[in-house]
């Protein structure tokens, strides 16, 4: 069975309720963005509930992507000229971290993440980054 994109993210933690106890991060994230999104969310009526799961989703899970948007066929730009940004890559949140991992992530065009072992890796064992 090959899990929709929603079933994957529903695996993941968004630490809501630790999140809630830092009551001023909270309520900044209420302030500028779930009430702006919950203003152009027009007929979809987003929730509350909705957009901070998602804002969790990102703070707990997202990785920091720069430059590497690119297009083979696109022209080259300092990384300071395209800024930063954070993606949500649902099977990387998969894995788990470890001080001495088998696995490293790498960037790679369009976004896209590859994920390399460093080690041989017997079958069975776990993939950790």
């Amino acid at each position: 069975e090959n899990p929709t994109l929603r079933d994957r993210l529903e695996l993941l933690m968004d630490h809501r309720e630790e999140r809630m106890l830092e009551t001023s991060s909270w309520e900044l994230t209420e302030t500028h963005l779930v009430n702006p999104l919950k203003k152009l969310s027009g007929k979809k009526n987003w929730t509350s509930e909705e957009i901070q799961r998602c804002a969790g989703l990102f703070r707990t899970n997202g990785l920091a992507v720069q430059a590497t948007g690119l297009s083979p066929d696109q022209e080259w730009l300092e990384d300071d000229e395209l800024g930063n940004g954070r993606a949500l890559y649902p099977t990387m949140c998969a894995l788990s971290h470890s001080c001495s991992p088998n696995c490293r992530v790498m960037h790679s065009l369009n976004y896209k993440l590859v994920i390399r072992s460093t080690k041989h890796v017997p079958a069975g064992e776990e993939l950790t980054i």
